[in-house]
């Protein structure tokens, strides 16, 4: 029912295939990674580490995008802009730098200051909120000028975002955690735990919750920040 088939040619050097199955290793830090954030539209992640590299990561197909490795120290804190063609980056050293992820340029906005340790672009790429040990900053990214800066008194920086009632940053006490407004100084929110410590505070993305971690309860509570009401609270496990 076949064809007759032609002679087999003479046999000649084939090219290596490559195989159905790869293993592909992805190069990721050399040493401890300070912050995760993903971008504001979710489709990437990036991140930043003591081995003075920043690198971002496709979220859907799992691959390394970009590595920035010029850093003078650690990377503690960034933030994507919303067009996702630049980052606001930080470091331990408390360098201020907003890094072109395209051409790779790079715009200082403030030197060496102090440890950074927090940073967040406004949703409109305008705007950013800086928090390192004592002080926070709001700037202008287009003038690359510092608009407001707050004296926190010594008091660590846990987080920052942009609210409906305008920037804040929440400030760890010995009691629990308080939401200063950046422009003002005025306390909106102080949220006291009787036992135990909060080991976290951060404002979502959108600027419209607050989340509040906290070691020994070993739980989570989220607030509303239009008035800081609570909306949920989720319970942890402890295991001895």
């Amino acid at each position: 029912p076949y064809a007759a088939q032609p002679p087999a040619p003479a046999a000649t050097a084939k090219p290596a295939q490559a195989p159905l199955l790869r293993v592909v290793r992805q190069v990721g830090h050399a040493d401890k990674i300070w912050v995760v954030r993903f971008s504001h539209d979710g489709k990437y992640v990036a991140t930043g580490s003591a081995d003075r590299s920043f690198k971002v990561w496709d979220v859907a197909t799992k691959q390394l995008l970009l590595t920035y490795d010029r850093n003078e120290d650690h990377v503690t804190a960034f933030d994507l802009l919303p067009n996702e063609n630049a980052a606001l980056i930080g470091t331990r050293l408390g360098e201020l730098y907003l890094l072109n992820l395209v051409t790779g340029e790079r715009r200082t906005l403030e030197e060496k200051s102090d440890f950074m340790g927090v940073i967040v672009v406004s949703a409109d790429g305008k705007r950013a909120i800086s928090g390192a040990r004592g002080s926070a900053k709001v700037w202008d990214l287009a003038s690359g000028q510092a608009m407001t800066v707050l004296d926190l008194k010594g008091k660590p920086v846990a987080g920052a975002g942009f609210t409906p009632r305008g920037p804040v940053v929440t400030v760890k006490t010995k009691q629990g955690v308080e939401v200063l407004a950046v422009e003002t100084g005025k306390r909106l929110y102080n949220y006291v735990l009787p036992k135990g410590m909060v080991e976290t505070a951060v404002i979502s993305h959108d600027g419209s919750r607050l989340i509040i971690g906290n070691f020994a309860p070993y739980t989570i509570e989220l607030f509303d920040t239009s008035h800081y009401k609570k909306t949920a609270a989720l319970p942890g496990q402890h295991y001895e």
